[in-house]
């Protein structure tokens, strides 16, 4: 197997040079100002491709006709959400390495699940949340770069969410800052030194999210030329305060205010004066915003990668006059999932939908447990797969918690729905199958669950009765496609019609950059750029 792989390792580069020849920076001394590595949760191929049409000169199409253009990133591991894509991409390695296995994590001593990076020993400015990058174990591009340079270079973060901008500015950078949900100000936690004047006097000004967000509309740029599958556009207008911050988050004004940030970090931070390179990470947003009807789903969708291409162009723009774009190398990838609608059951009032519900597996479980081991809660919590019982208990039980996990997996496995239940310890110890590797890189030991479940595609997580199709979740394992792109001054632009994993673009990155890829990152660079 390994042999063959290396092999294919071989066609791959010869086929690369073959191809490119002399359009690479080979000997070439490429010194970046900048490093721009943006990510879109939630991008699709699909939606890229077909809005092409409708995009300017200076985003998309840019970065389509200059960039190195690879079909497709394989994240590798099931479960992928916004956190753990992110903190692929920086690190090079899988949720199991790196410890991000989503942006929520269950909390025992507590008894519910709070963020995957809270750190009660951190403050916030503008929020009210404890948090730091310390959950992160293992290094990112951005660590590396500052360890290179001594300190000297700069790595700042921006996205909606905090767990996207912590774990891309990780815990050698100088400021991450998210949109906090209850007043929209840009926060950050005190685990990083930097909080610039221009951010903070920005959140007191009359352009902040903060001041403007009851004057947003969403509605559309103008009438699109044709939906994705087909139909006549929708209307909608969408309205937001402060009472729904969250839902400004799940749609594409927020990218607007994500580039008017960074605009600003780009005029006063004094990355056009470096002498070694600096790290900006963006993250933007393409997923769907909820809506009751598929059609204006579409409408909304084809007006986000609209408006995601305009304010491309205006960072771009920023970029190019204010540090020259021919002294900064841009990444872009999506998070390789994509969280699609479920119909209403009114629509197809005859087709039969497959409910696992977490209540009703939690309960079976619990009497299950309480038959063979006596009275109490065994299980404490179930979410996203992820079953975790209450070791105390066990202790006082005198019941050995590897018998516990392996008990609830066989029962588990039993249940309609469930096409695979690991105890913890067989995690650990490597005793799966290769068809299990993609689902056991979701999880990481002595932080994830004592049980963990992949269900059935198609089966819905979420109770039957829930009054909103926002409280369901379809497993899908379909793979989101969308591409990765890189523009490096020197190197021409082209599509490479092949798929990618995550793992190889931090590892490119600091080829390019000329220092040592992260720690737990052992994939070697791409080919076409490692020549």
């Amino acid at each position: 197997m390994e042999k063959e792989r290396s092999v294919k390792r071989l066609v791959t580069t010869l086929l690369a040079v073959l191809t490119i020849g002399n359009v690479t920076v080979q000997g070439q001394s490429v010194h970046p100002k900048l490093v721009v590595v943006i990510t879109i949760d939630q991008l699709r191929g699909d939606l890229l491709s077909f809005c092409r049409s409708q995009y300017g000169t200076g985003g998309f199409n840019h970065l389509l006709q200059d960039g190195l253009v690879f079909s497709n990133v394989d994240f590798g591991f099931d479960g992928v959400d916004e956190a753990s894509a992110i903190a692929g991409i920086y690190t090079g390695t899988y949720p199991n390495r790196h410890s991000i296995t989503g942006s929520t994590v269950f909390d025992r001593e507590k008894n519910k699940s709070v963020s995957i990076l809270e750190d009660k020993n951190f403050l916030g400015n503008y929020t009210s949340e404890h948090l730091s990058p310390l959950k992160l174990t293992s290094g990112t591009i951005g660590d590396e770069l500052r360890s290179a340079t001594d300190g000297r270079s700069k790595v700042y973060a921006i996205a909606p969410n905090a767990v996207a901008a912590i774990v891309a500015a990780s815990q050698s950078g100088n400021g991450a800052f998210w949109l906090e949900d209850r007043k929209g100000m840009w926060a950050t936690t005190t685990y990083y030194k930097d909080f610039p004047w221009y951010i903070d006097k920005f959140n007191s000004s009359a352009d902040s999210p903060s001041s403007k967000i009851s004057s947003v509309v969403w509605t559309p740029m103008s009438s699109p030329q044709s939906l994705p599958v087909g139909g006549d556009p929708v209307a909608f207008s969408h309205k937001f305060s402060h009472s729904n911050i969250s839902l400004f988050k799940q749609s594409a004004p927020i990218n607007e205010e994500v580039t008017t940030l960074a605009l600003r970090l780009i005029e006063y931070g004094g990355l056009e004066l470096a002498k070694q390179p600096n790290l900006l990470s963006l993250t933007y947003y393409a997923g769907r915003y909820p809506a009751k009807h598929q059609s204006e789903h579409q409408a909304e969708m084809v007006d986000t990668y609209r408006r995601l291409d305009a304010q491309l162009a205006r960072l771009f723009t920023a970029l190019d006059k204010k540090i020259g774009l021919a002294n900064c190398i841009i990444a872009l990838s999506g998070t390789g999932h994509f969280d699609s609608s479920i119909p209403e059951e009114s629509v197809f009032p005859h087709k039969r939908h497959r409910y696992f519900s977490p209540k009703r597996c939690k309960a079976l479980i619990n009497m299950y447990l309480m038959a063979l081991h006596g009275q109490g809660q065994w299980v404490l919590d179930y979410a996203d797969g992820q079953l975790i019982l209450d070791k105390k208990l066990a202790e006082k039980k005198q019941v050995d918690m590897r018998r516990l996990q392996s008990e609830v997996a066989e029962f588990a496995r039993q249940m309609s729905g469930v096409r695979l239940a690991l105890p913890a310890h067989e995690i650990g110890s490597g005793a799966i199958n290769e068809e299990a590797n993609r689902f056991v890189r979701s999880f990481r030991l002595g932080q994830s669950a004592d049980v963990c479940l992949q269900l059935q595609g198609g089966w819905i997580e979420g109770e039957e009765e829930a009054s909103s199709n926002s409280d369901h979740k379809q497993i899908r394992y379909n793979a989101v496609a969308a591409p990765f792109i890189l523009v490096v001054p020197g190197i021409k632009g082209q599509k490479v019609q092949r798929t990618i994993s995550s793992t190889e673009i931090a590892p490119t990155l600091a080829y390019i950059l000329r220092i040592r890829p992260p720690t737990e990152a052992r994939a070697l660079p791409l080919p076409e750029v490692a020549l």
